[in-house]
């Protein structure tokens, strides 16, 4: 796996984002939030060399659901690893 090219990987990650996204949602619109890690994160934990690509992978990081408890620090962290990727910013339950 590690001799795939890099692309190859930052593909099969958003894919397999795609994939976690839309069945969760299928069960419970809250689903994902209620996963211990998020699938972005749980990838860039598998190894220095998908840390890497996941990290350098700008879309991956794009989705930016801010809820109650919700730490600040994480949104910047998603902001910066973005890149200079188009963001989508959702506000779940958030007081008025």
């Amino acid at each position: 796996i590690s001799t795939l090219p890099v692309e190859l990987h930052c593909t099969i990650f958003l894919i397999g984002q795609d994939i976690e996204r839309s069945e969760h949602e299928m069960f419970d619109e809250e689903g994902i939030e209620r996963l211990a890690s998020p699938f972005e994160v749980r990838m860039s934990h598998v190894s220095v060399l998908w840390r890497d690509m996941a990290l350098n992978t700008g879309q991956l990081w794009i989705d930016i659901i801010v809820q109650p408890g919700y730490s600040p620090k994480r949104v910047e962290t998603y902001l910066a690893r973005s890149k200079q990727c188009l963001i989508d910013i959702q506000l779940r339950n958030c007081p008025d």
